[in-house]
């Protein structure tokens, strides 16, 4: 049944476009929320799989370059950042539709390739959620209409449950439960059948499909481990039916958990999200210097943007000649197919500071260091700006200062700790005698909610900027 009312009507337009020469498909396969370590530890079955038996190749100092979704989504098929007034002004996808952003999946399809974008749960779509979406369907295939006609059916089966459950404890929380499936079946074999079935209808023909599961771990990580088999299965069809021949396949996150309750472990995992490649075998012998650069750029520090210069690489079929791109006079990102720098900061990858993890932490001491109120009263002052604009909320104040910690050079470690740094590219810019740079939680009032920031200071004690996860 989830198949017939999914099923894939073959774009005849592009039909007759078969792969050749160089030309690969591209299957893309995104997790919201979704760090390295965790995929480790709750998609063991895949992970192991995909690495161990398929060869895929494992980047384990990949960064993200923004805080949310949306951002790392923005970067990884544009090139450009966010909400960036020179690149993409906050207008673009919030007062006009996202029809003018100038996504990689219209390049592909200027090039023949039958392209497919597939994102469950339409209310926190990434081009929906407090964005104003699409006008005209933005792929050949689009799979937004059958999940907007299964809402009412998943608000029946909420509703139901509520019912059934007026008399369980408190703590069950039925928005969750009623999230991962719709009926007796999985969201996520909903859309990997329908993921199935595009790469079926265009076997031997160039795609490019980017498919995104935003219920899996958003909400809960601990749900992630309830699809691993499901995973497996899909990664064992896709060996088995011959479509790794001619698929280069990225299984990819936009960043990791953004909540927990270790704010620093969080700050990691967070930073650092989930990215495999599966190259063709006939890929990886033909251009045998792609799998020599792949497996050095594995422990060398990248970003989304070079992965998104990756799948330009892909798209001008040149893996003799992987290059990198520029925004303006600056290098954005490289291809992952060419050389990483093995000497790279976070500034060399574009990567913003408050998301970069090349930095050692020293804790402070709250109640001597002369900085720390500033700090604190830095992000209340901060949080209230954004509050002002809404009147039925309350201004917050200070309840307790949780934890400070002053970031620095991981450089300045002894020489072997630095040599480890060196060898997986973990460099970052030699300017702390411009800045101080600290990281904080603190609690507010009303509410007690705790608040994660990270801060700079001037040589003059200034308060320079502030960037808040929340």
């Amino acid at each position: 049944m989830d198949e017939f009312l999914t099923r894939v009507e073959v774009n005849k337009r592009k039909h007759e476009n078969y792969l050749n020469g160089d030309k690969y498909s591209v299957l893309m396969l995104g997790l919201d929320s979704v760090s390295r370590s965790m995929s480790k530890r709750s998609l063991s079955k895949t992970v192991k799989y995909i690495i161990e038996d398929l060869g895929a190749f494992d980047f384990k100092a990949y960064m993200k370059v923004g805080d949310n979704t949306y951002p790392n989504l923005i970067a990884l098929l544009t090139g450009k950042f966010a909400y960036d007034e020179s690149e993409l002004p906050w207008s673009v996808c919030t007062q006009i539709p996202c029809d003018h952003l100038p996504l990689i999946w219209k390049n592909f399809s200027q090039k023949g390739y039958v392209t497919m974008y597939a994102e469950d749960r339409p209310s926190l779509n990434t081009f929906v959620h407090f964005k104003n979406g699409f006008v005209n369907q933005p792929t050949d295939h689009y799979l937004r209409p059958f999940w907007l006609a299964a809402e009412p059916e998943q608000k029946l089966e909420k509703q139901i449950l509520h019912n059934v459950m007026e008399h369980m404890p408190a703590a069950v929380n039925v928005n969750k439960l009623v999230s991962k499936c719709l009926g007796n079946i999985s969201k996520v074999v909903i859309q990997l059948n329908y993921l199935q079935q595009f790469i079926r209808s265009y076997k031997r023909m160039p795609s490019f499909s980017f498919t995104y599961f935003t219920d899996i771990a958003h909400e809960n990580i601990n749900d992630l481990n309830a699809v691993d088999d499901d995973l497996v299965s899909f990664f064992k069809w896709l060996k088995d039916d011959g479509h790794l021949d001619d698929t280069i396949v990225i299984f990819f996150a936009d960043h990791g958990p953004r909540a927990g309750q270790n704010v620093h472990s969080l700050r990691m995992e967070n930073s650092l999200p989930l990215l495999n490649i599966l190259l063709p075998k006939t890929l990886k012998e033909k251009f045998p210097n792609v799998a020599i650069n792949m497996e050095e750029n594995q422990r060398r520090l990248t970003s989304t943007f070079d992965l998104h210069a990756t799948l330009r690489n892909i798209l001008d079929a040149d893996y003799e000649h992987p290059s990198s791109f520029k925004v303006g006079n600056k290098e954005r990102g490289t291809s992952l197919f060419g050389d990483i720098p093995r000497k790279r900061s976070c500034s060399d990858a574009n990567i913003p500071d408050h998301y970069c993890v090349c930095y050692r932490v020293t804790p402070v001491n709250s109640t001597s260091d002369t900085m720390v109120p500033k700090i604190s009263e830095a992000i209340v002052e901060k949080i209230n700006s954004y509050l002002k604009s809404s009147p039925d909320c309350a201004l917050l104040s200070l309840s307790k200062i949780i934890d400070v910690r002053k970031m620095s050079e991981a450089l300045t470690l002894d020489h072997v700790v630095r040599k480890y740094f060196w060898s997986i590219g973990y460099v970052i810019p030699q300017d702390s005698d411009t800045f101080s740079r600290y990281t904080a939680v603190i609690e507010t009032k009303p509410g007690l909610a705790q608040f994660y920031a990270s801060i700079n200071i001037d040589s003059k004690e200034n308060i320079v900027t502030s960037i808040l996860l929340l």
